[in-house]
């Protein structure tokens, strides 16, 4: 699993320290390709106990919808939420979000508990998903197997 992560100390006036530890960034994204990770602009750095990362293991068409299976993990010494998942139509079904990570937590959404994803073109072989936290968020595609 990768994550994003910074080992330089906050700089700045008072308290942009305490601002850093609220503050987080989604580390990576991996697609079921291996797709190269993400991050938000603005937000590759953070404080060196905050740490997220983002696994997509992989996605699969059932029926009218795509079932994704993702992999949370929080490597930081802080707590992460996690606060939205959505499709370019914004149609996720069975949501359980927003998600808190605690310390060193990890969490696996895949069979019965699979992100259920709907509004994707019968015939479309990848769609891109959108993951936001507080103050952070990332695009991967995800790719459709049979």
């Amino acid at each position: 699993m990768t994550s994003l992560h910074s080992d330089r100390p906050a700089s700045g006036p008072a308290g942009s320290c305490d601002r850093a530890r609220r503050a987080f960034c989604l580390g990576a994204i991996a697609t079921a390709a291996a797709g190269p990770a993400l991050a938000h602009p603005g937000h590759e750095g953070g404080h060196p106990s905050i740490t997220l990362a983002v696994r997509l293991l992989g996605a699969q068409r059932v029926d009218d919808a795509v079932a994704v299976e993702i992999a949370f993990a929080n490597g930081g010494l802080l707590p992460i939420v996690v606060r939205e998942l959505s499709t370019p139509d914004g149609e996720i079904a069975e949501r359980r979000l927003p998600l808190v990570l605690n310390a060193g937590e990890a969490v696996l959404w895949n069979g019965d508990e699979a992100i259920m994803v709907r509004g994707i073109a019968e015939d479309a072989e990848s769609f891109p998903l959108d993951i936001a936290t507080s103050n952070a968020s990332a695009r991967a595609t995800v790719r459709i197997t049979a």
